[in-house]
């Protein structure tokens, strides 16, 4: 079942990803490079707590969890939450709304 994301929840994700979120894809097929681009941002910025909070976010795992957790297997709650949580898609709202990004 996908995850319906509060508005609230959802400026908080966008506020904490936004200055690692890069142009809209236009095709379905770039949306991989597109949480590419976010995910090489945090790392070549070292922002590893924008990483975390966004997981936290996303999924509501607690930072127990995630650092019990192995390296593999938080990457995948970080991607599978940006897919449920339909980045493109949020990231498209916020921007028609004149959101800039962080």
């Amino acid at each position: 079942m996908e995850q319906i994301a509060n508005l609230n929840n959802a400026s908080l994700l966008y506020d904490v990803l936004g200055k690692h979120i890069p142009p809209i894809p236009i095709l379905p097929e770039d949306y991989l490079d597109f949480i590419d681009g976010i995910i090489g941002s945090i790392q070549q910025n070292q922002d590893y707590d924008a990483y975390y909070k966004a997981i936290q976010i996303l999924t509501g795992v607690t930072p127990e969890i995630i650092q019990v957790s192995t390296p593999e297997d938080v990457l995948d709650l970080f991607i599978n939450g940006l897919s449920e949580w339909r980045i493109v898609d949020l990231v498209g709202f916020f921007r028609n709304l004149g959101y800039e990004n962080g």
